[in-house]
């Protein structure tokens, strides 16, 4: 007999498990790496896939030859499956190493320091979900740049320039 078996409850193989997009993990139904479990550590839930959390409009103010702020809105189901957001940037020709800083779930915004005038920046930020299935992280980001030519707008993903 073939017994379907719900996330988060007991499987015995991949095949076992009900949601197409999981799989039978130390003995439980998991969402695979690229989705989340939308009903957390429960049993039931469904996977989605984690561009879900995606945040969008990323935006720059202040931005000055030293420091910019950068500014994202989450997405609209991001405030039940994101831990928090990682803000990575780095000069875009790679002749510099990145840095990055982490904020919190009930932040839209980071300071961007230390940056060298004249150069142009890659900036990612990172909706980490670390809550939805035990022992793996589900995370997604989107990106934008700035820097020293002219405003342009990308569809996917965003990509914005300013000048310094």
């Amino acid at each position: 007999m073939f017994t379907v078996t719900a996330n988060g409850d007991i499987c015995m193989d991949d095949a076992s498990c009900s949601d197409r997009n999981a799989y039978c993990f130390k003995g439980r139904c998991t969402c695979l790496s690229d989705y989340y479990d939308n009903n957390g550590f429960l049993f039931g839930g469904d996977c989605f896939h984690v561009d879900r959390l995606k945040v969008s409009g990323i935006t720059f103010e202040s931005v000055n030859t030293t420091h910019s702020n950068v500014l994202w809105t989450p997405s609209p189901v991001a405030s039940n499956f994101v831990d928090e957001y990682e803000v990575f940037w780095r000069v875009k020709d790679n002749s510099m190493d990145g840095d990055s800083i982490t904020k919190g779930t009930l932040s839209r915004s980071a300071v961007i320091p230390n940056l060298v005038p004249g150069k142009a920046y890659v900036v990612y930020i990172k909706a980490v979900n670390q809550q939805t299935d035990r022992d793996s992280e589900r995370s997604t980001f989107d990106y934008t740049e700035i820097g020293s030519s002219t405003y342009k707008h990308y569809n996917a993903p965003i990509a914005l320039y300013l000048v310094f």
